[in-house]
């Protein structure tokens, strides 16, 4: 009695194993399908990284790529197009304006096409957005630099409305100093893409020379966190005039270490971000669901921690 029980426990564990094997899940791949990815520019470090590693990590899982730079965000339009006419399974999305892209992404997604949205926002169509939370990082932007100038004194804002993560940090920057009474907002520079930077520079020349007192700058990122410290360096108020920015740019990250204008700068970690990126476009083409939205982890940079992002951001020039 006691072996046909032992063979019976044998066999039910067997068994147990084997059903377990059985509905354990396949690794998931991209062989068969075409992954679509475009970007507005890759003049930004953060950028580049997203746009290659994407490539890099969707070829690693099977997919053939497909990849456009379309120079400024008018090109991602047509490039979206393209993807269509290729016969993508999937188009990712990576800084978009939704006022150009918008119909063909609609366009896309009744064609049966996956898109995903990284740092693009919300249009009908998407089947994930990837961002991290604009409003949050802005007002916390906009704090560091009013804290740095101690809540008093003549600021500027600088960004724009054509991006999602630029709008976010740019209307943050337009409330806050609303709630300091010492904080006078003597101008804006109403920025685009590309050419920030020159168009910040030359904003802000023309405020300096009406406000020579300026002693901040809410800026939305780094290209025009760039501006400032040209426009001050010329203007002899350099290092005085504080801002802030988002991508870890090398300029801006050693102007931090040197206790320069920069106050901070927000990172994205593109490593996660197109971990994200290519694990929802594997799940969407074999049949899968992704949550809507997807927080992008972003790490705040200042001269505490600084010096680890410059060793990284010199690394990746130099490859």
């Amino acid at each position: 009695m006691k072996k046909i029980l032992s063979i019976v426990l044998v066999l039910s564990i067997i068994l147990s194993y084997g059903i377990v094997f059985a509905s354990a899940e396949e690794e998931l791949s991209g062989e068969g399908k075409l992954l679509g990815v475009t970007i507005n520019g890759l003049d930004a470090q953060a950028s580049r990284k997203l746009f290659e590693g994407t490539q890099e990590k969707a070829k690693a899982l099977g997919f053939e790529v497909m990849a456009s730079n379309a120079g400024g965000t008018v090109g991602m339009a047509a490039d979206i197009d393209n993807f269509v006419m290729a016969g993508c399974n999937v188009i990712v999305l990576i800084n978009a304006d939704q006022s150009v892209v918008s119909n063909a992404v609609k366009e896309a997604a009744d064609n049966g096409i996956f898109v995903i949205s990284d740092e693009s926002g919300y249009m009908d169509g998407v089947s994930t957005v990837i961002g991290m939370n604009n409003y949050a990082v802005g007002a916390e932007m906009a704090m560091d630099v009013l804290s740095a100038i101690n809540y008093s004194g003549k600021v500027v804002t600088t960004g724009h409305n054509d991006h999602p993560t630029i709008r976010g940090h740019y209307q943050m920057a337009q409330i806050i100093p609303n709630e300091y009474p010492n904080v006078e907002v003597v101008g804006t520079v109403y920025t685009s893409y590309p050419g920030t930077t020159e168009i910040t520079y030359n904003g802000l020349t023309a405020l300096f020379a009406e406000h020579p007192d300026i002693s901040g700058v809410l800026t939305s990122q780094d290209l025009e966190a760039m501006a400032v410290i040209q426009a001050t360096k010329e203007n002899g108020t350099y290092p005085n005039v504080k801002c802030t920015g988002v991508d870890g740019e090398l300029d801006v990250l050693y102007d931090i270490k040197n206790d320069g204008c920069v106050v901070s700068t927000y990172v994205f970690d593109t490593d996660a971000i197109t971990d994200l990126i290519v694990a929802s476009a594997v799940k969407l083409v074999n049949g899968g669901s992704v949550e809507p939205f997807q927080a992008a982890p972003v790490v705040k940079v200042t001269k505490d921690n600084v010096d680890a992002f410059i060793a990284e951001a010199e690394k990746a020039t130099t490859n």
